[in-house]
């Protein structure tokens, strides 16, 4: 079912294996011209390479989490979503888990942007397999996991409910002309939410508990994000009461205000949402489900992976 390719450098029992796990479809289907630049890259290093091409959604998760502890590497290539399937299936695996790699072919590539991850295809092949590796910290979310990002309100079902055709026509764009629709309907969520030994209680339309120095192809790097603290990034921006307030937020944001009136900004290990009515989430751009109580939780150290080195 599953193709593979031998390198006959060393003897076969001793090489190392690697899975190749790629959606054929991501990014206009960008990896079909740079497959053959992929495999070159790859041969660089002593791998036996299986090739498991993505056919639907989940079949990435689906087959690391059945197929993953025979080998040393999986490398995966897609989107966001497609690294978010990959953590989920790393996790259910436990102990002796492969290292990730990834070549980033979707649309906004948050996830490689914050772990120094080329957008080249040949430069991330080459970092997938010999690339410096790290341990990194991932997000429970209630039974579920994510890579980067939790987040709820305003313009975060814009990832998910964009039609494909249309982000691979615009790109980026097309998350700030679906989002620019939304602004007129925004809707607040009273939620009580306890960190670090206190509660709140207040009506927001928009919260974020991230990992990531970016989020919707947005470069949020003034958080000072590190993912490998143990903590997360949290945003909680509350109802904004006066039209004339948004240009105050917007002020306040640029300037990392941490004692703005108009949010709440902080770092914590783990967050806890509860509120009468159902919530819709976002793991990594993906859609999370409705939820009442969500419990965020940051796992330290849990995924192993392989980065450019900063040197």
């Amino acid at each position: 079912m599953f193709k593979k390719w031998y390198y006959d450098t060393i003897e076969g029992d001793k090489m190392k294996k690697m899975a190749f796990v790629y959606n054929p479809r991501a990014g206009k289907g960008r990896i079909e011209g740079c497959f053959t630049d992929i495999i070159n890259a790859f041969s660089k290093e002593d791998y036996e390479i299986t090739l498991v091409p993505t056919k639907y959604k989940n079949h990435c998760r689906e087959y690391i989490e059945n197929e993953g502890k025979r080998f040393d590497t999986i490398c995966v290539s897609g989107g966001d979503g497609t690294v978010n399937e990959a953590f989920n299936a790393l996790m259910a695996i436990g102990e002796d888990k492969p290292t990730l790699g990834y070549i980033p072919m979707g649309t906004t590539n948050d996830f490689a942007s914050s772990c120094n991850i080329p957008f080249d295809p040949y430069d991330a092949a080459r970092v997938a397999t010999g690339g410096v590796e790290i341990k990194i910290d991932a997000g429970k979310f209630n039974d579920m996991y994510f890579s980067y990002v939790a987040a709820f309100g305003i313009l975060t079902d814009v990832a998910y409910d964009t039609p494909q055709e249309i982000k691979n026509l615009f790109g980026k764009a097309a998350y700030v002309l679906e989002g620019i629709k939304r602004i007129a309907n925004v809707k607040s969520y009273r939620i009580k939410a306890l960190f670090n030994g206190k509660e709140i209680e207040e009506d927001f339309i928009f919260g974020m508990v991230a990992n990531s120095n970016s989020v919707g192809g947005v470069n949020i790097k003034s958080l000072q994000v590190d993912l490998k603290d143990g903590l997360f990034e949290v945003l909680l921006l509350k109802k904004i009461q006066k039209p004339r307030d948004i240009n105050a937020v917007i002020t306040d944001l640029l300037g990392r205000k941490t004692d703005s009136e108009y949010y709440y900004m902080l770092k914590t290990d783990k967050i806890t949402f509860a509120s009468d009515e159902e919530i819709m989430w976002t793991l990594d751009g993906e859609f999370g489900g409705g939820h009442r109580k969500a419990e965020v939780e940051n796992v330290p150290g849990a995924i192993k992976i392989r980065v450019a080195s900063k040197d």
